[in-house]
């Protein structure tokens, strides 16, 4: 693995073979009680299978040949505002650190994420906020204030719509397989929040 950043950028880059030079749009196909979805690239190429673990088992990117890329999990041992992300990339000497400081407010759900890159000992800096439906998250640089432009875009429908695939944009300059991992433990994050969420209410 060949990880740093980019151009000195606030990008942490797993690999660099990973790195999109124009905007890249990747789609999940979501299939109703599956527990693994295709991942197909804008010319509908299978390129990741994305598994999904139960009862807060690991989540995990697999390859087309199922060989195991990533594995992630939120750590809910931590407080209900800091959360550490489980996460392994296959092959990667030194495992980045990463954790999630819950941002929310009454309008939406956010939060900052840092990264340590435990290769070089950088510090990388994210923050992703989500819509009023909780349905599409957006990823910025979270190093520059008033920052309009979004490294990654990840949009997850309801279950009651008709509307299989999830769409996924990243940027240019980004590390594809690090950025879907970001996206997808952010929405397993998100899914924790709003069952917390759900359980102090049924105790009001």
């Amino acid at each position: 693995m060949d990880s740093g950043n980019l151009n000195e950028s606030n990008c942490f880059i797993l690999d660099k073979k990973n790195i999109v030079e124009k905007p890249t749009n990747i789609y999940i196909n979501f299939k109703p009680w599956h527990s693994e979805y295709p991942v197909y690239d804008e010319n509908n190429n299978l390129i990741y299978k994305y598994k999904i673990g139960t009862n807060y088992r690991e989540h995990k990117i697999k390859d087309v040949n199922d060989n195991v890329l990533v594995t992630f999990n939120i750590d809910r041992g931590i407080s209900r505002k800091d959360k550490k992300l489980i996460i392994e990339f296959n092959g990667l000497k030194n495992q980045p650190t990463i954790s999630f400081t819950d941002t929310s407010s009454v309008k939406n759900i956010s939060f900052s994420i840092n990264i340590l890159n435990n290769e070089d000992n950088k510090e990388y800096l994210l923050n992703v906020v989500s819509d009023k439906k909780k349905e599409k998250l957006y990823i910025y640089d979270g190093t520059k204030k008033d920052n309009e432009q979004y490294l990654c875009s990840y949009e997850r429908h309801t279950l009651n719509t008709n509307k299989d695939k999830w769409p996924l944009e990243i940027a240019p300059g980004m590390d594809k397989l690090f950025m879907i991992s970001i996206a997808l433990s952010s929405f397993l994050l998100i899914d924790r929040i709003n069952t917390v969420a759900s359980s102090l209410v049924m105790l009001l």
